[in-house]
Parts: C-alpha cells; structure tokens; sequence
C-alpha cells in the first residue's frame, strides 16, 4: 500500500482537505492535539470538494449535526481522527482509480455493500472497517 502513488495522493488529499501533512495529522491525533488551527467550515468545504458532495454530506462523513456546526464551529480532535481515516481510505481509492474516479466510485452503491454507498460507510467505524477490507480487495485486483 505504501507506493509511491499512494504517498502523493495521501499528502495532496491531507493538505488539500487539512492544511497538513498526513503524518503531522496522525501525530496530532494520537497526542490528542490539533494541527494547526484549521475551521470546521473550511474543511467541510474541502472535504466536500475533494469528494464532490456537498456540505451536508461532509458533516455527515466527519459525524456533525448542523447544529453542533453552529454552536461550536472549531475543529476538535475526534474530527481530525474521523478525517483522517475518511481521507487515508480516499487515498488507497484514488491511488488504484486515479484521483478523478475515486469520488463517483464513493457515491455508487456497490452489490458487496447490500446497495449501500461507500461514502454512507464512512460515518461508523464498523463503516470504515468494512470499507477498509474491500479496498484492500481492490488494492488485490478485485473488481468492486
């Protein structure tokens, strides 16, 4: 998984999105900080765009209720975890696919998924665990 490939496309998704590198990002997870001072509002609107949805799907995807976005618009460091596996798993999609491909791939529904749309799958951690196995399967050659 750690290709070349994968390298580019993980760090240009974390900048674009974050504002950071992807290792920087993990290293602010773990240690339970923030990286940088990036605003709810801007990277829901960078994860939007990355994945061609709109805001409301962001908000879902990072687990925000519109109204927590207007009460408290900051980013905290369970936000910074869930964009970070939202975007690791971007990466692995769009290294196999090409940056131009892995967005739609995220919108279909998929028959391993029972009809379910991959980018549904990215607000649970049970969703990102499955997720996680089928990319693998695609890294593997499988055709999903």
């Amino acid at each position: 998984m750690a290709t070349t490939l994968f390298r580019e496309t993980r760090a240009r998704a974390f900048e674009q999105v974050l504002g950071a590198a992807p290792e920087a990002v993990e290293r602010a997870v773990i240690q339970r900080e923030l990286v940088g001072e990036p605003s709810l509002e801007a990277v829901l609107a960078n994860l939007a765009a990355l994945l061609d949805v709109g805001k409301l799907e962001a908000l879902r995807i990072l687990g925000v209720s519109r109204s927590r976005k207007s009460r408290n618009p900051k980013m905290d460091v369970e936000l910074l975890d869930r964009a970070y596996a939202a975007l690791n798993l971007y990466a692995r999609v769009a290294s196999i696919l090409g940056t131009e491909q892995a967005p739609p791939w995220f919108k279909t529904p998929k028959r391993a998924l029972a009809g379910a749309r991959p980018i549904d799958l990215l607000e649970t951690r049970v969703g990102l665990a499955k997720l996680a196995g089928m990319v693998t399967a695609l890294e593997d050659g499988a055709y999903l």
